[in-house]
């Protein structure tokens, strides 16, 4: 059943195929009949016409199912019309004036092709030269075609069609001149126009490539644009070569600026590495001091400085440097695993508080402050001490007992015979300008501004503001009455 659907589709539409073609052929007939044309271009259109009606019958005679015999018919009929015709348009382009038409055209031609401004202005002229040279043609195989009794008749046409293609020929040397004229004056304004937004481009893509990946992106498209203008302008060795200099200069250019985008992340991947490193030795540090394994897990959960490491892996991993990021993911893990681990022994180890190491039934004091050594008195004497511990060691050398007068003097700017005021009042009379100083004295408190600048920069004396500033403004002024 669908077969026999699929054959009656066939066939419905090979007869309606057949049905239009036979009713276009029946009207370019009866028109090619019932006309009269005027000029050459006229009976060339109706002899062209009817030989586009012989091609389309042949085409539907390939459709399935297409009634032959019919086609045969039509075809038949469709010959004799165009030989008739064809007798006809002989006897009209037997004239010697049969084909002034186009002649008259082809100059028109010519002129306009000579005039012509722009490329887009020209175009549409080649194709009405090639419309006029393929009508000639279908003359010609016409002509060929027909028994002519006459043969002057013949070769007098054939002798005006080729004179008349010589024209075309002629019009066409025109227009191809003035075409190559206006593609070089045009191409080359476009050029400098391409090249120069090209230049811009670079400088553009080149700014806007912020990273080594970009720049390869930026890169391609620039070289696209390249390779583009290339084949826009083949017809110019010039701008080829100098295509071919800017697309090195373009690679050049990006694999500098590639290389430095990559110079500037390493180093600072380098810098964040080597910062994470320092919080780490800190993390390291804090997490010994813990007490208990809440405490260290609240810790490197919750600490801004483990955040700041675990952050840093992550901006690492933005950078690309996957291998640091891992080590420092790698290396905060362990400290707190190491953490977590003393937290063990010391619980183990340790009593009291972690204030005693238990040895079997044992206990020794612990102390967690660093040990430092100190000078202090000992006697009469000055014995080196280790904090934290009972060691004493008395210092002997005689030079350091000549200093014993100084022993008692905590601060260099007070003995028990000046005055730590007296100290910063001369230090400011023999450092500052007299000028200065009398200038200060004629001032409301400049005096005391001075010396408060002077305690200021020497801030390991001891000075104490309102105090010692104070005294010191008070001998300044009497100092400087007197002298």
């Amino acid at each position: 059943l669908d077969e026999f659907e699929a054959v009656t589709a066939l066939r419905r539409r090979a007869a309606e195929a057949l049905e239009e073609a036979a009713e276009h052929t029946a009207s370019v007939v009866r028109r090619v009949r019932g006309e009269s044309p005027a000029g050459a271009g006229e009976w060339i259109a109706r002899l062209t016409e009817l030989r586009h009606c012989r091609g389309r019958l042949e085409s539907v005679r390939e459709l399935r199912y297409a009634d032959g015999e019919k086609i045969t018919e039509l075809a038949a009929g469709l010959e004799h019309e165009l030989e008739s015709a064809g007798q006809r348009a002989v006897a009209f382009l037997g004239r010697e004036d049969a084909f002034t038409g186009q002649r008259d055209e082809i100059g028109e031609l010519a002129d306009a092709a000579g005039r012509a401004r722009t490329v887009a202005e020209a175009e549409p002229l080649g194709g009405r030269l090639d419309a006029l040279a393929a009508d000639l043609r279908t003359v010609t195989e016409v002509v060929g075609g027909l028994d002519i009794a006459d043969a002057t008749v013949r070769t007098g046409i054939l002798e005006r069609i080729a004179e008349t293609l010589g024209g075309v020929n002629r019009a066409r040397a025109v227009l191809a001149a003035r075409r190559r004229d206006l593609l070089d004056h045009e191409g080359r304004a476009a050029y400098t126009a391409e090249f120069a937004l090209l230049g811009q481009a670079a400088t553009a893509a080149l700014a806007a490539a912020s990273t080594p990946e970009s720049c390869e992106e930026q890169l391609a498209g620039l070289l696209l644009r390249i390779e583009q203008a290339q084949a826009r302008f083949a017809a110019f060795e010039d701008f080829t070569a100098e295509l071919d200099a800017k697309r090195a200069e373009v690679e050049e250019a990006f694999a500098g600026r590639a290389q430095s985008l990559r110079d500037a992340r390493a180093r600072h991947a380098g810098r964040l590495a080597d910062s994470a490193g320092r919080i780490l030795d800190t993390v390291r540090r804090r997490a010994a001091a813990l007490d208990g394994p809440d405490a260290v897990h609240t810790f490197f959960a919750t600490d801004p400085m483990a955040a700041k490491v675990r952050a840093t892996a992550e901006e690492l991993d933005g950078l690309g440097d996957t291998v640091r990021a891992e080590e420092l993911r790698g290396r905060l893990k362990a400290a707190r695993e190491e953490a977590a681990r003393a937290q063990r022994d010391r619980a183990d180890l340790y009593g009291d508080g972690g204030g005693t190491i238990r040895l079997g039934r044992h206990r020794f004091a612990v102390t967690t402050r660093p040990a430092g050594l100190a000078l202090l008195p000992s006697g009469e004497g000055m014995s080196l001490v280790l904090t934290g511990t009972d060691y004493r060691e008395p210092v002997t050398d005689p030079e350091f007992a000549a200093t014993r007068p100084y022993w008692g003097q905590s601060l260099p700017s007070e003995t028990p015979e000046v005055y730590r005021a007296e100290h910063l009042a001369a230090t400011v009379l023999h450092t500052e300008d007299e000028d200065r100083l009398r200038k200060a004295a004629g001032e409301e408190g400049g005096l005391l501004a001075l010396v408060r600048e002077a305690a200021h920069a020497a801030y390991d004396e001891g000075h104490e503001r309102g105090v010692h500033d104070h005294d010191a403004a008070l001998l300044l002024a009497a100092l400087l009455r007197l002298r």
